[in-house]
């Protein structure tokens, strides 16, 4: 499958380690956990901090459930954002 992230609005003051991270994590059906798939953070080298397109190829996808979940960081952040996710089954 392909993740898009599409970050097209951005404000606020970043210092060093701060602005947004994005991680999709699947959850195991008989445990109910959930594992982490994708975290913007590993794949870019550090948070996202301007408007931005990523293009994150998933080509192990083993979960049927998945949930997306963000951090937000830096003095008067906010972000404008989307995930989307497609999958051939």
């Amino acid at each position: 499958g392909e993740l898009c992230i599409d970050v097209t609005e951005v404000s606020g003051t970043f210092a060093s380690g701060e602005g947004l991270r994005v991680i999709v994590e699947g959850k195991d059906e008989v445990s109910g956990k959930y594992k982490t798939i994708y975290d913007s953070y590993d794949k870019t080298g550090g948070m996202i901090t301007s408007p931005t397109t990523l293009w994150e190829p998933i080509t192990d996808l083993a979960f049927r459930l998945l949930r997306v979940r963000w951090e937000i960081s830096g003095t008067d952040p906010s972000f404008t954002f989307s995930v989307s996710m497609q999958a051939k089954a």
